[in-house]
């Protein structure tokens, strides 16, 4: 009785062989984005990185989802010239630009079954100073878009360090060895 219980072990222990040499070649399950920056771009600089090869946008179905999305919050100074700016500029039927001074915040969130389980948020300030009538106050452009853009390096060092991001690798792995994601 020992022997068959010692066989079935031996026997076990083999049938996770493609187990542990597929979790070893780092590439993230399938995983599904959204953005509300310049999602082309961000997608094409998440594929470049090995362990994102299976990020779509088009990955429906997917249990895990990573959303990029961007806001701004107005500084107290931003909210006085705004306010200043904005009254000039009306005065002399747009001749003066409205000037704004807000803080953007790029937040990438990690998503499983719509419940969040990881978040990274960038902050950095701008200043801009747009025309009355041609003010786009809520599309990115320029130097906010470019910042923007370059936070996804950033982005990558911080979730390659977060433990429950990798627990949850390690787990899809563990369940999902054997599927050709």
């Amino acid at each position: 009785m020992k022997k068959l219980v010692v066989a079935v072990l031996v026997a076990f222990s083999f049938a996770s062989l493609p187990q542990l040499v597929h979790a070893q070649d780092g590439t993230y399950p399938p995983i599904q984005f959204f953005s509300s920056i310049s999602r082309d771009k961000l997608l094409e600089v998440l594929k470049d990185d090995p362990k994102f090869a299976n990020i779509d946008n088009e990955a429906l179905g997917s249990p895990i989802v990573l959303q990029v999305r961007h806001a701004t919050r107005m500084t107290a100074g931003g909210s006085a010239s705004l306010m200043t700016s904005a009254l000039l500029s009306g005065s002399t039927l747009g001749l003066i630009p409205v000037v704004s001074n807000d803080d953007l915040i790029v937040t990438y969130e990690v998503l499983v079954h719509g419940i969040p389980i990881a978040s990274f948020e960038y902050i950095e300030n701008f200043t801009d100073a747009d025309s009355l009538y041609n003010s786009n106050m809520h599309e990115l452009e320029g130097d906010a878009l470019a910042w923007a853009e370059g936070t996804v390096e950033t982005f990558l060092q911080e979730l390659n360090d977060d433990p429950k991001v990798q627990d949850l690798i390690d787990e899809y792995r563990y369940y999902f060895a054997d599927s050709p994601y």
